[in-house]
């Protein structure tokens, strides 16, 4: 829509025809050809110049070092993007990491093993040994104790397995075991001059549980957590022997009739 002035200032609105559309249209395109055609006969001429083929060498060279920047800095941002990339698993290793340390902290067992000295039970074992040594001396050593487990294997054990017993109750009753380990191994240790007629019977026993797939490995039986605990070897016990089994602290020898429940040397 176009515009006209009258002479009283009044503006009226001229339309232009639908017809001349399609006219005005090539009109438009034929000018823009026109505008090329006298650019191409510009730089046909300026072609013959000395100064154009100049310029043109000295463009064409700062092209070449664009592009040779381009794929520079190309290279650059794909080595900071793999760096990056590294950076962040990295992050996620370590926010890992920090959880876990957060969650073992806050989840330490209240009674850990405490360290203990084999030198006095060696000096013990050699006075032993000169005076009456047992008939298995491979026993003359400290017993292996049970590990206490951690937060990580306990929340390893699968739930059927483990039950309601709770993490506390579990070391608990492991503690209780490392005190049959003792008191059975404390036996073997003694003198046979010494024993009285109950240590006897006992030591014979420990004597008759042995085989060849026990030598030099510590075990106790269901009696022996009868008679040096108030521990029955009821369903609670069986689950806390299966779950000790499962990470890894204790393993079964069967055979002459007797479960020998040994634990690992570490």
């Amino acid at each position: 829509m176009q515009w006209s002035d009258k002479p009283n200032g009044a503006r009226v609105a001229r339309r232009k025809s639908p017809k001349m559309q399609p006219l005005i249209l090539m009109l438009e395109q034929l000018n823009s050809k026109i505008e090329s055609f006298k650019h191409a006969l510009d730089l046909c001429s300026a072609v013959e110049s000395d100064e154009y083929s100049k310029l043109a060498i000295r463009v064409d060279h700062e092209m070449n070092g664009v592009l040779r920047e381009l794929h520079l800095l190309k290279l650059q941002t794909q080595s900071e993007k793999e760096n990056l990339m590294q950076l962040q698993e990295l992050r996620v290793q370590c926010e890992s990491f920090k959880d876990h340390l957060v969650y073992t902290s806050s989840n330490l067992p209240p009674r850990l093993p405490q360290p203990r000295s084999t030198k006095p039970a060696e000096i013990e074992v050699k006075k032993d040994v000169q005076l009456d040594a047992p008939p298995t001396i491979s026993y003359l050593t400290d017993c292996e104790y049970l590990r206490l487990l951690t937060t990580d294997q306990y929340e390893s054990i699968p739930k059927y397995m483990k039950g309601r017993l709770q993490f506390d109750k579990v070391n608990s009753l492991i503690e209780k075991l490392n005190g049959v380990y003792v008191e059975k191994y404390k036996v073997l240790r003694q003198k046979k001059k010494g024993m009285d007629d109950r240590n006897r019977k006992r030591c014979e026993s420990y004597r008759l549980q042995e085989n060849k797939d026990t030598k030099g490995i510590h075990f106790i039986v269901d009696k022996d957590i009868e008679d040096f605990t108030s521990l029955k070897m009821d369903k609670t016990m069986q689950n806390i022997l299966t779950m000790l089994r499962h990470c890894g602290l204790m393993h079964e020898i069967r055979g002459c009739g007797y479960v020998r429940y040994a634990c690992y040397s570490y």
